[in-house]
Order: structure tokens, then C-alpha cells, then sequence
């Protein structure tokens, strides 16, 4: 597990911002944004920590991602700003401080159930939210964990 630190603080509350943004900035719904953010370039750029990423303007990403998929008003279904931003910055935390990418965050923990369990997650710290989405989502307690994934291929391996 990374050690949070300034640069984890920075890229978790700009992610916050671009998520909160997108749904006044993006013609699409909120589900098709957060599909696109999480598959794209600029989400491979942020799960490598690049902090340079900070000077760049919100729209930055925007723009980003309609060059990489083009412009789309598909969708109606719109999650509020608040819901939006946390779900930015707790999905940014997890990304950095477990050192996953956003594919693989995606891949394990459906977003549904960070946005389902807003108002009673949102309020929480972040380690307290991870313990319950593990909880909630019926994943291995080790899914974050480098060393007790390698741990259990490696006892596959052995047990052929």
C-alpha cells in the first residue's frame, strides 16, 4: 500500500473536480462519462501518478476524452455534483494508494455500489469506505493486495 501524500492529495481532489464537472460540461450521461474516464488515456496518465497533469484545465480532459472516443449526448441519467466529486476523489484514493489502475478499480468494485452508498459512505474515512465496499461487493478481503495476489497464483501453480 502507497503512503498518501501531497501529490495523492492533489491528484485525488483534481479528479473530484473533473468528475464534478463533467456532468454540466458533457452532453452525455454520468455512466457513459465514467466509463469513458475510466478506459481512457488520461485515466492511464493519473494511475501513473503523473502530477504534471495538475496544470492542465479541467476541459483538458474533456477534450482528451472526446478525441479518444468523439463527442457523445447518449444517456439522460445525470448523478449530481456532490455524488459525482466524491465518487472522483475515493475512486482516485483507491487508484493511488493501492497502486491499481482505474481499468482494474472498475473491473473489481462496480461503481454502483459507490453511488448507491453515497449518503452513508460519503461521510466516512477512506479506509472505512474500502473495508465496506470490499464487504458489500463480496470480493477477497487481499484484492488490494499485491503480495497476497501474487501469494495465492503462485499456490495455484504449485498445487498443478
Amino acid at each position: 500500500m502507497k503512503e498518501f501524500d501531497n501529490t495523492g492529495s492533489k491528484l485525488c481532489s483534481y479528479q473530484a473536480e473533473i468528475f464534478s464537472c463533467s456532468s454540466s460540461r458533457l452532453d452525455c450521461s454520468s455512466p457513459v462519462f465514467l466509463r469513458r474516464f475510466f478506459h481512457s488515456g488520461f485515466a492511464d496518465k493519473l494511475d501513473n501518478y503523473n502530477d504534471y497533469l495538475l496544470s492542465y484545465d479541467i476541459d483538458d480532459c474533456f477534450n482528451e476524452l472526446n478525441e479518444e472516443y468523439g463527442k457523445s449526448s447518449y444517456g439522460r441519467k445525470k448523478y449530481p455534483e456532490p455524488v459525482l466529486h466524491w465518487l472522483g476523489y475515493i475512486t482516485r484514493y483507491i487508484c493511488y494508494t493501492r497502486e491499481i489502475s482505474s481499468k482494474k478499480l472498475i473491473k473489481t468494485i462496480p461503481l454502483k455500489l459507490f453511488t448507491e452508498n453515497y449518503e452513508v459512505y460519503h461521510t466516512q474515512s477512506e479506509e472505512w469506505v474500502i473495508d465496506r465496499i470490499i464487504e458489500v461487493s463480496g470480493s477477497d478481503r487481499d484484492i488490494f493486495n499485491k503480495n497476497a495476489q501474487v501469494k495465492k497464483v503462485l499456490k495455484k501453480i504449485w498445487m498443478l
